[in-house]
This record gives C-alpha cells, structure tokens and sequence, in this order.
C-alpha cells in the first residue's frame, strides 16, 4: 500500500466520501496506536471512545444506523460478537500473531 496522504484524506471528506483503501488505511493506523498504548487486546471502553472521536471529527463516516459509530465498533452484546473495521483489524492482526509465535513446548 502506499503511503498515507493525508491531503488526500481530506480531499475525500470533503467530497463527502471515503475511499476503501483509505479506510483501510486509516483502520490501520488507528489500530497500530491502540495496539502500541494497549496492546492487541485494548478495552472495550477505549474502542468505544475511539470510533465515537472518529465520527465526532468526521461526521461523514457516521454509520446511518444506531448512534453512527458502529461501523467503526461495536461491543460484543449477549450472543454477539464484537464488530465493525477497528475489531476486525484486531481480531486479524492477533490472528497473524499466533500464527508466526514460535510454537513453545509444555513444561513437564
């Protein structure tokens, strides 16, 4: 992927929409910050708080349904799971992380 512009970026939300690999940019920019202030598994009120900011500061990306951060996160309710781009970014990024662990062997 290429760099992030953030001209570009703003361009678009002017524009009124964001492209995919924008967003995907973006996810994934703020993702390496949760993960480097909270690691791979941040709390669920930091989630929350940071798709809420990310529509507060660009209304254009709220979501049509609920309060509008949803697309963004959304916490895990009863029999569901937790969802939108930030958890899914996690979710995959702690994938790829256990898959390239090292393999340790059990204590005897």
């Amino acid at each position: 992927m290429d760099s992030f512009n953030g001209e570009n970026f703003v361009k678009e939300m002017d524009n009124g929409m964001l492209s995919v690999q924008s967003r995907i940019k973006v996810v994934r920019i703020l993702v390496s910050w949760l993960i480097q202030e909270f690691t791979s598994k941040p709390p669920t009120d930091v989630k929350v708080a940071l798709a809420k900011a990310v529509v507060s500061q660009f209304p254009k990306l709220k979501d049509l349904e609920g309060v509008g951060h949803e697309a963004w996160y959304s916490p895990a309710r009863e029999k569901r799971e937790a969802s939108g781009y930030l958890e899914y970014r996690l979710v995959n990024v702690r994938k790829r992380a256990q898959k390239s662990a090292p393999i340790t062997s059990e204590p005897k």
